[in-house]
């Protein structure tokens, strides 16, 4: 027999495995997701902070120093910048005069500048004594439109006396409260001057007060910090020009009332109180813990759309004023001097 070769393989089947299709992200889905969960946090957070806490928005308020050129001067050299601390007597910066004369110092320049300064203490301490007596007058006639309050209040409740009239005494404590404001600020500049003119009658050439010690072996001159504190500002630079009491540089003094002026809705007023903590955030980031030391209502004059027009109108709001609770914050208070705040407490 023919002997034949067999293939005794099994028989396969030949062809292209179809392959698992991959799955499309849903981009759409997470994109709505992801909205969805922003504007969820968000309305929380709103909803949070309105029905759980009192926020306000303020700012760090001090009184600064301003250091004023003592003559048509040229500055030659600057010792501070903005953030320094001086002690009383430090050297500040150095100039010279632009008219100088060897007479300057001559007893007739001597008795003429003494003579001077005398005539503006007297105006000074006249202008002193008259704000004085209005600083007295106007405590007194706030005290009145407050007690009137208290009473129309009642008067009020009674039906005796109209809104309009409440409304009305509570605008003229308003306006008190300003003019008293601003006597004391022109009260606190007036005793500045009147002190440093005591002191330069009293030692013309010495380091106190005016700051110019005399130097007779040279042209050259400095000044001296008539107070200890943070230099805030410089206004001036080395080689300029500056004029007889333009500005030359700022100090805020140790001494210097420190406070945060935070303004609140009206309806928010019943939840504050005079000695409530409350926690404060400045526009740096930092944080601080400060205590409620005064409150009290002002009017704001907010612009209120209606349609195509605007209208102006008077809203009521509540001003309260912080200090640091931690004495030992001060100095980071006074350093962040006229940066924004926002001061936050629990309703509950």
């Amino acid at each position: 027999m023919q002997s034949g070769q067999f293939n005794t393989n099994k028989a396969t089947i030949r062809g292209n495995r179809e392959k698992d299709t991959p799955q499309k992200t849903n981009w759409d889905r997470i994109i709505y997701l992801t909205l969805l969960s922003v504007a969820f946090i968000f309305i929380s957070y709103y909803l949070i902070n309105r029905n759980f806490f009192v926020v306000g928005d303020g700012r760090v308020i001090t009184n600064e120093l301003q250091v004023v050129s003592p003559s048509d001067i040229r500055f030659q050299e600057f010792y501070v910048e903005p953030g320094d601390t001086v002690e009383k007597s430090d050297t500040l910066f150095r100039f010279t005069f632009i008219e100088w004369q060897q007479s300057m110092d001559s007893l007739e320049t001597l008795k003429k500048r003494l003579n001077d300064a005398s005539n503006e203490l007297e105006d000074v301490l006249s202008e002193l004594r008259i704000k004085n007596i209005e600083a007295e007058r106007a405590t007194e006639q706030l005290q009145y439109f407050d007690d009137r309050l208290t009473q129309i209040k009642k008067e009020v409740r009674l039906g005796v006396s109209t809104v309009s009239e409440m409304k009305s005494v509570q605008d003229k404590i308003m306006n008190e409260r300003g003019d008293l404001s601003l006597i004391n600020e022109q009260i606190d500049l007036l005793e500045s001057r009147r002190n440093n003119l005591q002191a330069m009658i009293a030692n013309p050439y010495g380091n106190d007060g005016s700051g110019i010690p005399r130097d007779a072996a040279s042209m050259q001159h400095i000044y001296t910090a008539p107070v200890p504190g943070i230099v805030t500002m410089v206004y001036k630079s080395p080689s300029e020009i500056g004029l007889k009491s333009e500005r030359v540089l700022s100090i805020l003094s140790e001494q210097s009332q420190l406070r945060i002026k935070a303004i609140f809705q009206q309806n928010n007023g019943k939840y504050l109180s005079i000695g409530d903590e409350m926690n404060v955030t400045f526009d740096n980031g930092d944080k601080s813990k400060g205590v409620v030391t005064d409150i009290y209502a002002a009017e704001a004059l907010i612009d209120r759309p209606t349609g195509s027009q605007s209208e102006l109108e008077f809203s009521v709001q509540i001003v309260a004023e912080l200090k640091p609770e931690d004495p030992l914050e001060l100095d980071r208070w006074k350093s962040y001097n006229k940066m924004g705040v926002t001061v936050k407490k629990t309703i509950f």
